[in-house]
């Protein structure tokens, strides 16, 4: 065989070999996917965003942090507000994280949280209004819970 035959098949094949890893990285948990003020584009406001959105389901990116805020009767979503995760909501210490909530009430993050020994939610209006949970969690999955075997997660 051509020395410079080989040489360019060798070339060939590493670049088909490359082009395949880069592309498998595309979809899955290594997608960064982190909801923001004003952006429409999330879907199934209400619904457990982590049936889908986590390793080996279809959503896009694996969400360490999901749900949707509504208005204070609990019927509509309230957008553009935001989710504070705090170690103790009593002090005023810098947020655990912070994830803005979309134009459709939803919330969510693949970015990486500690949760130590459990953190409080503070969910904030866009018109300033808070609620803070009572108690601190040790997950993300915000639907599991409100909307099921609680109320909705709201704010004026």
């Amino acid at each position: 065989m051509n020395h410079y035959l080989s040489k360019g098949l060798l070339f060939c094949l590493i670049g088909i070999l490359i082009t395949g890893l880069v592309s498998c990285n595309k979809e899955g948990c290594g997608e960064t996917v982190i909801s923001k003020t004003n952006q429409t584009g999330s879907h199934k406001t209400g619904q457990n965003c982590m049936n889908c959105h986590q390793d080996g389901e279809e959503g896009e990116g694996c969400f360490t942090v999901a749900g949707s805020v509504y208005d204070s009767l609990q019927m509509n979503p309230q957008p553009n507000g935001k989710l504070v995760l705090v170690i103790d909501p009593a002090a005023s210490t810098t947020p655990v994280a912070i994830v803005e909530v979309d134009a459709y009430g939803n919330l969510f993050t693949t970015e990486g949280i500690n949760w130590g020994d459990g953190l409080y939610a503070i969910v904030e209006g866009a018109s300033g209004d808070v609620q803070v949970m009572n108690d601190p969690v040790i997950s993300g999955d915000c639907n599991s819970c409100h909307g099921s075997s609680t109320g909705k997660i709201w704010v004026k």
